[in-house]
């Protein structure tokens, strides 16, 4: 069950199920997405092996994530928390990604590799944070 439809329909279906899961424990989803790619990945489980399949899916998921957080994205928003935004985005950037650099190189990662894997992190983590920001509560 490792073609197109298998993959698609094997995500499908846990990727429900983690939705009913966080929305009962009132977590983002989004945990509940990655714990299933945790999961069923190759690295974990192997349910999902690698392959066109996989990587099909994957590219699929960054186009449709690239599409919401464009649909989200208000740039009235951000000009008027435009202050908040910018220092606790950089802040977050810096509070992760020099230590997750300095940790990776630590456990022998060249310095680049390191350097580029802790700015992706922090990225990440700020695109995530950066979203609650200014928000009203």
């Amino acid at each position: 069950m490792q073609g197109l439809l298998g993959v698609t329909l094997s995500l499908l279906a846990a990727c429900s199920l983690a939705a009913v899961v966080t929305a009962a424990l009132r977590v983002p989803a989004l945990l509940g997405y990655l714990a299933v790619g945790a999961l069923l990945g190759p690295s974990v489980t192997g349910v999902i092996a690698p392959g066109e399949a996989l990587d099909f899916l994957s590219e699929l998921g960054v186009a449709l994530l690239l599409f919401m957080v464009g649909l989200e994205f208000s740039l009235g928003h951000f000009w008027l928390t435009r202050k908040t935004v910018l220092v606790a985005g950089s802040l977050q950037m810096v509070v992760v990604a020099a230590p997750l650099t300095l940790m990776l190189m630590g456990l022998g990662q060249p310095a680049q590799s390191a350097a580029l894997l802790g700015a992706a992190a922090a990225m990440s983590s700020t695109a995530l944070v950066s979203r609650g920001v200014g928000r009203p509560g």
